[in-house]
């Protein structure tokens, strides 16, 4: 019987341990984002991406600047797309939101009649 009770209170502590494991990281702050939280910085960065070349400095200093304008940093979302990677049934609807968002961009930018411009009207 104190066997089976030991056994008990350590898969519990091996439970918990791993809780904190994963859902905190050494500053004591949430590892995983809200997915609402990385649905917009990852939306804010694939936008970010379109308007300047990847791992320039200039798009370096702008992404630390938009993440920390979100109160995130470049680990956060770093740690946040390698936990959604290892779990690919978590990653789909994350990643079909960020889809969506990114369609919605596209259609606001685009002239308001849908239509795009003919080759005469850039002269």
């Amino acid at each position: 019987m104190g066997a089976k009770i030991v056994i008990i209170v350590v898969l519990v502590g091996v439970f918990v341990a791993g809780y904190f494991l994963f859902f905190q990281d050494s500053s004591g702050g949430p590892q995983m984002l809200e997915q609402d939280r990385f649905v917009d910085a990852y939306v804010e960065l694939a936008a970010l991406a379109e308007r300047m070349p990847i791992g320039t400095p200039e798009y370096d200093r702008e992404k630390k600047r938009v993440l920390e304008s979100m109160g995130l940093t470049p680990e956060q979302i770093e740690k946040a797309l390698a936990a959604y990677n290892d779990q690919p049934e978590k990653w789909q609807p994350v990643w079909e939101r960020i889809q969506a968002e990114l369609e919605k961009r596209q259609q606001e930018l685009e002239p308001a009649s849908g239509t795009a411009p003919t080759p005469a009207d850039t002269n």
